[in-house]
């Protein structure tokens, strides 16, 4: 079973959604959907506006839909945006 490691930028509702419950919900979705979730870390956009960029173990022979459909329905978040997808060596 190879592993893909992905990068997700995932956007909240507004500025007044709080970054660390869905970091916090992140990793509950990710034991759920048996992703491994590496880390995270808040970036700034813009006028207070943060996102949370996620680094996700993910097997390959799964559909990368299925993890966005999961992060997406986490309450609290406006949309997502994959930044990296690259298999996973050794």
């Amino acid at each position: 079973m190879a592993l893909a490691i992905i990068q997700i930028k995932i956007l909240p509702e507004g500025t007044e959604t709080n970054i660390e419950e869905i970091s916090s919900n992140l990793t509950k979705k990710c034991d759920e959907i048996s992703a491994i979730l590496n880390k995270t870390e808040t970036q700034e956009i813009a006028f207070g506006l943060k996102a949370l960029v996620a680094t996700i173990g993910w097997p390959e022979e799964k559909s990368q839909d299925e993890l966005e459909q999961a992060v997406k329905s986490i309450k609290g978040v406006s949309n997502i945006e994959i930044l990296d997808y690259r298999r996973a060596v050794g």
